[in-house]
């Protein structure tokens, strides 16, 4: 028979391997709406109220782009999304679990993925999201004050670039690399970072899909697929705790973390803390005690 202490990890194992490998979702399921602020709404911060929670066609301020939340061929297309507040420079930020930041091991990779949309009538639609060692800040998303890494565009276009921040106390932090990703609106973001095992660097390998999600999409279908950004730095993601965003003209949706492809592009269901993991089976063996009492 298996000990007491033995047969806790094995239930916590199966309960994590039955959930997948969704690390982090955010949908905005649940917020409130038609315009309220994201400040302070299911953990996030967002400094100066300047990005809304919405969940109509929008249209914000001087932009000329509309978006009613939806993605051709998304599992979780439509309902809350992100809007800048007309044409400000929207920031936000969210602590990330251990379960995520423990995922950032050596040798391991981290699927990134988003939906956007750029308003603006396309032109300098600033998308940077990014994980890091702390929040990303100045117009542009420019600045950080730790490393990251995620994607970012330039000061004046709005194609999406992979991006990482390193600390420069005379210039800019951010440091992107050249792209051949074509626009188009709405967009699906996908991104692999892979943590080098040894002393080396990093990487980040950025692609979307403009206008829909292809059905079925692979990750041979992504490796295929020809438009990239790729850019590589040595940086400790033992500091990485914060996902934030910094944007302008742009519209934010469905950001997922994920271990594996499949996660990051139609995942839904996040793997729980070990601690909840713990007491859903401690609660469990109590259950069985008091069943097998009676």
């Amino acid at each position: 028979m298996k000990s007491k202490a033995l047969a806790i990890p094995l239930i916590v194992l199966s309960l994590t391997s039955a959930q997948g490998a969704l690390l982090f979702y955010e949908d905005f399921t649940g917020f409130t709406a038609g315009g309220a602020s994201l400040d302070g709404q299911g953990g996030w911060n967002s400094p100066g109220d300047s990005e809304s929670v919405r969940n109509e066609t929008y249209t914000g301020g001087g932009s000329t782009g509309s978006w009613n939340g939806t993605i051709t061929n998304s599992t979780t297309s439509g309902g809350n999304f992100l809007a800048a507040t007309g044409n400000t420079h929207a920031f936000g930020n969210i602590a990330l679990s251990t379960t995520v930041t423990n995922s950032f091991a050596a040798g391991t990779t981290t699927w990134f993925s988003y939906v956007e949309y750029n308003g603006n009538n396309g032109s300098a639609g600033r998308q940077n999201v990014a994980i890091g060692a702390a929040p990303l800040t100045s117009d542009g998303g420019l600045e950080m004050a730790g490393q990251g890494i995620g994607v970012g565009t330039g000061t004046s276009s709005n194609t999406a670039l992979a991006t990482f921040w390193e600390p420069n106390a005379t210039g800019d932090d951010k440091i992107t690399a050249s792209s051949s990703i074509g626009s188009g609106r709405p967009i699906f973001v996908i991104s692999k970072i892979e943590w080098d095992a040894v002393s080396g660097d990093d990487r980040i390998t950025v692609k979307r899909f403009a206008f829909s999600i292809p059905v079925g999409l692979t990750e041979t279908d992504w490796n295929s697929e020809a438009g990239v950004s790729t850019n590589t730095a040595n940086l400790d993601q033992s500091t990485f705790d914060t996902l934030s965003f910094a944007n302008q003209y742009a519209y934010l949706d469905d950001i997922r973390i994920a271990s594996d492809f499949d996660s990051a592009v139609t995942g839904t269901v996040v793997i729980p803390e070990p601690s909840a993991l713990l007491l859903s089976s401690l609660g469990g063996l109590a259950l069985l005690r008091r069943r097998r009492r009676s």
